[in-house]
């Protein structure tokens, strides 16, 4: 009985998610330069033989919001509506993907019956990589460089990189002038965490593109490793034994790949 109970509910749930048919539920979008805004409309059509009614809808983020066309909720078997979409791109770069949860009448709170996707290419004029460099404590006070690579037809040049920590001092540095840049950052002591924001400020005639901002963090070791050794030499490693530094011919000195904060991350 249990079996069959959870067999019909599984069943039931396709059924309930179509009440709505979107002809579109994904959409992809690619922005202009100069861009604030990207609005797009998912149309849909009420396929079954009873009434349904939008309760609520609602977006990844902030910069994400929802309307339906007219204000109107309810439609009868075989009606029309359109949900209008609307996403901030603020300083966004790159591509991008917001969701818009929707719930009909009957859904549980948790569990909407509709979800509809705006996946967004953004051009990116100034690209940054790695947005952040990383050191443990007691690393080796080593300088670690950020490359700046311009898209685009017109030269875009750096004019400054500043640091807000003086533990983080930055120098740019020019490859090329208007189309390669490094920033090169040192560490002044490793031996406690911190972080550091330096920001990017460059000649691009598109605003939203001018500034740019990258990180440098001193975080602390990983769980198993002893501040000053080597990777795979935790405390009381035999020397030669699999996996400590003796045993293998590459340089004892571990370095983690760089890459962006993620959510969580140390900001």
């Amino acid at each position: 009985m249990k079996f069959a109970l959870i067999l019909w509910c599984l069943l039931a749930l396709p059924l309930a998610a179509a009440r709505l048919k979107f002809a579109e539920p994904v959409k992809k979008i690619d922005a202009e330069l100069d861009q604030q805004q990207v609005v797009t409309e998912f149309s849909f059509t009420n396929e079954t033989g009873e009434q349904v009614s939008i309760v609520r809808w609602d977006g990844s983020c902030d910069c994400t919001r929802a309307q339906v066309k007219g204000g109107k909720l309810q439609y009868e078997p075989g009606e029309s509506g359109v949900l209008r979409a609307t996403l901030d791109l603020g300083t966004f770069s790159g591509e991008i993907e917001k969701v818009i949860q929707l719930w009909l009448d009957g859904d549980p709170p948790n569990q909407p019956s509709v979800m509809l996707t705006m996946q967004v290419k953004i051009p990116v004029l100034v690209e940054v990589e790695p947005k952040t460099v990383r050191w443990e404590i007691g690393d080796e006070a080593e300088p670690k460089s950020i490359r700046i690579h311009m898209n685009h037809d017109e030269p875009i040049r750096v004019l400054t990189a500043q640091s807000n920590n003086p533990n983080f001092p930055a120098e740019l540095k020019t490859v090329e002038e208007g189309s390669e840049y490094e920033v090169v950052i040192t560490p002044a002591t490793t031996t406690k965490p911190g972080i550091a924001v330096v920001h990017l400020q460059t000649d691009c005639k598109v605003p939203k593109h001018a500034s740019q901002r990258v990180f440098a963090v001193i975080r602390n070791p990983r769980v198993g490793r002893v501040i000053g050794s080597a990777p795979g030499e935790a405390a009381g490693a035999r020397p030669g034994a699999p996996g400590s530094p003796s045993s293998s011919p590459q340089s004892s000195r571990f370095r983690r790949p760089a890459g962006s904060l993620q959510p969580g991350d140390e900001r």
